[in-house]
């Protein structure tokens, strides 16, 4: 447990409330028999991509996780051992031995100031870090949520506006996320998920590492960056850049909802530039989710990245205090490579008519077909909600102009969906199509379904554009 002034003195600390001389020295020599810096490897030896910012009065410096010591935390309760850390939602946080395991629905906050002080220290652009092993099938996923207040949500519903960094179970997907406002009983209002494919994003019985960045650029847009590990930290972790996206104003809500009604304070796609009183781990529907080596910093948000993938090293001669027992694991997953090809991305809008018919909870995977070839079949998700807007980014084969869409239902589904607007972004352009279409199997077992849509490029709907102006005057 770190106080305040000990977190942003960067003073790691022992049993909670010893400073030792021999931490620090641990993690200056971690370093020195390494390639890196002294500030790219944390007390954990594992890298640090953004080096930290400065000391401030208005940020907090650091928090690492002390999980050495049993004990069990459920419902709305501190952490006995660390005062800034509360559990809120449902299940329980089961902490000892270096690990934290997450059972049910449990959100797991990380306070900027101590419960007592005068709050005027916030976290803003954040790295947050932390190793999971999943045990089992169970659950819809995880994230970390960024620059909100979302634990005073209660009675500040529009203070949860903020950010999140996810990883989807059951279709292996990095996704990001905003939120703009949440209260029981009206519902919640998010952008849409930006998502991602390509790579088993968290497999079973090994550990793998997650870190969240979310920095203000010059421009006053935020950086949005999801990074993994498969090597267990080996080396201080061969961190990849999985999942990015810049919220430059224009990401607004999904679902057909509007936040002026009950924010007036926000535009429609509101950046989230204020800093937050706290950063939060949250698991939905999973049991035995283990936690172990995590950490958030205030970083220097104008940086570049360092060491990515294995540019350095973070080899450790000895464990910090407060770094958990390693654990017994099957072979890691081999990380993967970065994407090549042209980048696209398809963006689909699901129907604002609500029947039966519009949203969907079955698979749907989509084809772009350009007029030098057709990309391979990628899975879009299998959760569309009414007036939700979708997206997916893949990578292929230069597929020239693009002229059409497949929208694929796997084998045997049995309910529609019923799709508003599909766009394809790709380097040359946007093309894009707006009507309604119904896409269904409507017998169960019965082969793939597939609704192929036209298309039109940017340089044709300005066309179109102007031809209606000219008849409309």
């Amino acid at each position: 447990h770190y106080t305040p002034q000990q977190q942003t003195d960067r003073r790691p600390m022992m049993n909670g409330s010893i400073p030792s001389l021999f931490f620090v020295l641990v993690a200056f020599v971690l370093c020195l028999v390494t390639d890196c810096s002294a500030s790219s490897c944390d007390p954990f030896a594992i890298k640090e991509i953004y080096p930290s910012a400065p000391s401030s009065s208005s940020r907090v410096g650091e928090w690492y996780s002390n999980w050495d010591a049993a004990r069990t935390l459920t419902k709305v309760m501190k952490d006995p051992n660390d005062g800034s850390c509360t559990m809120r939602g449902s299940g329980s946080v089961a902490i000892g031995n270096g690990e934290a395991v997450f059972s049910s629905k449990p959100r797991f906050y990380i306070m900027a100031d101590q419960p007592d002080a005068d709050k005027s220290r916030k976290w803003l652009n954040i790295e947050a870090t932390v190793y999971g092993m999943r045990t089992n099938t169970q659950g819809s996923g995880f994230a970390f949520m960024a620059r909100n207040d979302h634990n005073e949500y209660k009675q500040l519903p529009c203070d949860a506006l903020g950010y999140y960094g996810r990883v989807y179970f059951s279709s292996n997907q990095f996704g990001l996320q905003k939120e703009f406002y949440h209260q029981d009983g009206w519902g919640t209002i998010y952008s849409g998920s930006r998502r991602t494919t390509g790579m088993t994003a968290f497999p079973l019985n090994v550990w793998v590492g997650f870190k969240f960045v979310v920095r203000t650029l010059s421009d006053l847009s935020v950086k949005l960056e999801l990074y993994a590990d498969y090597t267990d930290g080996k080396n201080g972790g061969d961190w990849q850049l999985v999942h990015s996206y810049l919220d430059d104003g224009t990401w607004k809500p999904s679902g057909g909802k509007t936040i002026g009604d009950k924010c007036p304070q926000y535009a429609e796609g509101q950046k989230v530039l204020r800093p937050g009183n706290a950063v939060c781990l949250r698991v939905d529907g999973v049991n035995n989710l283990k936690w172990k080596k995590m950490s958030v910093r205030e970083i220097d948000p104008m940086a570049t990245a360092d060491c990515l993938g294995g540019t350095c090293s973070c080899t450790a001669t000895a464990s910090p205090t407060n770094a958990p027992t390693k654990a017994p694991t099957a072979a890691p997953t081999p990380a993967p490579t970065a994407p090549t090809g042209t980048p696209y991305t398809v963006i689909i809008t699901t129907s604002t008519r609500d029947h039966s018919d519009s949203s969907t909870k079955w698979p749907f995977y989509v084809k772009v077909i350009g007029s030098l070839g057709t990309s391979p079949k990628t899975l879009l998700g299998n959760k569309f909600e009414v007036g939700s807007t979708d997206s997916i980014d893949f990578h292929s084969e230069d597929l020239g102009e693009i002229k059409a869409v497949e929208i694929i239902a796997t084998v045997g589904c049995t309910n529609g969906w019923r799709v508003a607007e599909v766009s394809v972004v790709s380097p040359s352009g946007t093309a894009s199509v707006s009507g309604s279409w119904m896409v269904k199997c409507k017998v169960a077992g019965d082969s793939t379904c597939t609704r192929s849509l036209q298309l039109a490029s940017s340089t044709e709907m300005e066309a179109l554009d102007e031809a209606l102006d000219d008849l409309v005057m």
